[in-house]
């Protein structure tokens, strides 16, 4: 049925322009594939990815006085296995208003903390070490979200400096039993950012109320930093993970990231280390974290790539690459790597 969906959404989006009356709906996407040696610590395997690819159409309807209505509808598509698409609107996907205040929106999409990632997201897929490493995938702390039932405030840009606020409601409050009877579990998000062409800082904030157990709030500080000197882009990144609870379910992180780009013409090389720590003394479950690529840019839209990335997992750690439409977990204490080839076309 999903799949019915989509090419419904594709036709429309390929007829609206022609209907609209101002011509204001574009459609866009990306297509991202790859081939690679996906090993797990234990099993070695050849797979075929669909890397985070996708498909949407946005428009906006101009309503005067500078006041714009925005919209977009974004869904995900698996190039490898059309098992592995989305559901309709599986990505962010919003409606709302943009005008001289700034932009309120409402629907389906990242949040603030998610989207501070300027300078830092150097590597792609597989290579990224925000969303492994920083955004807490790895420690088991995960805030690299994409919120339903959200509502956004994103202020105007004012000479570099911006700031993006996020709440999501509760909506099945009250319903919980057992234990997480009571709980409340809705969601803050923040970021602010100050941007010049050659160089930014930014910090986010991240809570989640009582996601698993009441009484426990999953909390998250995001610091950020980079700067472009020519051909070179060098970011850095810092977070600390807390999922509120205490004994031995306390769970608390800290992360770090430094990564580098080089371009040389089309070429362009780059790299990237990352560390969580361990989440309590003794608890053996820190997380390393390296990676390089390099890329061929074949066009301004399509470019070819290969990557290489390596995760050493400590005792208790079962970090794994979460990327692609193909994941596999490892054992505790097993180290997976990947080795890969890629095109990527945007449209």
């Amino acid at each position: 049925m999903s799949n019915r969906i989509l090419t419904a959404a594709v036709l429309a989006a390929l007829a609206a322009p022609v209907l609209a009356n101002d011509n204001n709906v574009t459609l866009y996407g990306r297509a991202d594939v790859g081939v690679e040696s996906n090993d797990d610590g234990k099993t070695s395997r050849f797979v075929v990815q669909s890397l985070a690819s996708r498909i949407g159409f946005k428009g906006e309807e101009n309503l005067g006085d500078g006041l714009k209505a925005i919209w977009q509808v974004e869904s995900t598509v698996g190039f490898d296995d059309s098992a592995n698409s989305g559901n309709f609107a599986s990505r962010n996907s919003f409606v709302g208003l943009r005008g001289d205040f700034g932009s309120v929106i409402a629907g389906n999409t990242d949040t603030p903390f998610k989207l501070l990632a300027k300078g830092v997201d150097l590597l792609w897929n597989q290579a990224d070490p925000l969303e492994h490493v920083t955004h807490g995938k790895a420690s088991g702390l995960n805030v690299h979200t994409r919120q339903t039932n959200t509502v956004q405030y994103h202020s105007p840009n004012w000479d570099g400096f911006q700031f993006k606020l996020g709440y999501s409601p509760d909506e099945n409050k009250g319903t919980y039993t057992g234990a997480t009877a009571g709980s409340r579990r809705d969601t803050l998000s923040g970021s602010a950012e100050y941007a010049t062409k050659t160089w930014n800082v930014g910090a986010a904030y991240d809570r989640k109320n009582e996601p698993t157990a009441r009484g426990a709030d999953l909390t998250a500080i995001k610091l950020i930093g980079s700067i472009k000197l020519d051909q070179l882009t060098l970011g850095a990144a810092w977070s600390k993970l807390d999922n509120g609870a205490s004994g031995a379910a306390e769970k608390s992180v800290d992360t770090w990231t430094l990564q580098a780009a080089y371009a040389l013409g089309k070429t362009t090389l780059r790299a990237a280390v990352a560390q969580a720590d361990e989440s309590a003394g003794n608890a053996r479950d820190g997380v390393d974290f390296y990676s390089a690529q390099i890329d061929y840019a074949l066009s301004k839209r399509s470019t070819v790539y290969a990557y290489y990335a390596a995760i050493q997992n400590e005792a208790n750690a079962r970090a794994r690459f979460d990327y692609g439409s193909n994941k596999f977990t490892p054992l505790a204490g097993n180290d997976p790597r990947v080795l890969g080839v890629a095109i990527r076309h945007n449209f």
